[in-house]
């Protein structure tokens, strides 16, 4: 909620402001390809303010999200292990400063470019392209694109294996594992039948 929160676009035009700061981020725009209006013009200095705003923003918000869903985390292995003392989560859990500093880069880093450069492509689309439908298409598509690979760059952030879960949980390494065992177990079999036979002689 605190995300949406800090993207969404807020105008308020000929507002009173007391401090000179809050006039300085009244005149940044919301994204940085956001289009001037009659009330609103914008410069390359207030577009590259709008792109630092923003990833101040969901820095802060990224590092206490982080710090907030380890102590969650950590709470819910310590509930789990009362129960099960050598109950080991499949994947491991990065501590507190990773989770702060990895959720903070993701955020303030990742999802602002990604943010601005989606507001880019949405007015290119707008204006270049003929009808609404093939506009609307084409921005879909990208948000897809662009929520499979915010995932990717989310689990890097956080220092996390990428294929940790679909190693450990394929049968096809279990039936292996099995092989293996059962392979041993007849070699062992086989070495004391000789050994056996050999003593009788």
């Amino acid at each position: 909620a605190m995300t949406v929160w800090c993207l969404p676009p807020a105008r308020s035009f000929g507002a009173a402001h007391k401090y000179g700061w809050q006039r300085v981020m009244e005149s940044v725009p919301n994204n940085a390809f956001d289009r001037c209006g009659p009330l609103r013009q914008y410069t390359l200095g207030t577009r590259a303010a709008s792109f630092g705003v923003k990833a101040l923003e969901l820095s802060a918000l990224g590092a206490a999200t982080g710090g907030v869903f380890h102590g969650l985390t950590k709470g819910l292995i310590g509930l789990h292990r009362r129960n099960d003392a050598d109950f080991e989560p499949s994947v491991p859990v990065p501590d507190l400063k990773t989770s702060m500093l990895g959720m903070g880069a993701y955020l303030g880093l990742s999802c602002n470019l990604r943010y601005q450069l989606i507001g880019g492509a949405d007015r290119w689309m707008t204006e270049r392209l003929t009808t609404l439908a093939s506009a609307l298409t084409a921005t879909g598509l990208g948000r897809l694109a662009n929520n499979h690979f915010g995932d990717q760059t989310r689990l890097f952030a956080l220092g996390l294996p990428i294929h940790a879960t679909a190693v450990r949980s394929s049968p096809t390494a279990a039936v292996k594992k099995s092989k293996t065992k059962t392979v041993t177990k007849k070699v062992k079999k086989k070495k004391s039948k000789k050994t056996s036979q050999t003593a009788m002689a």
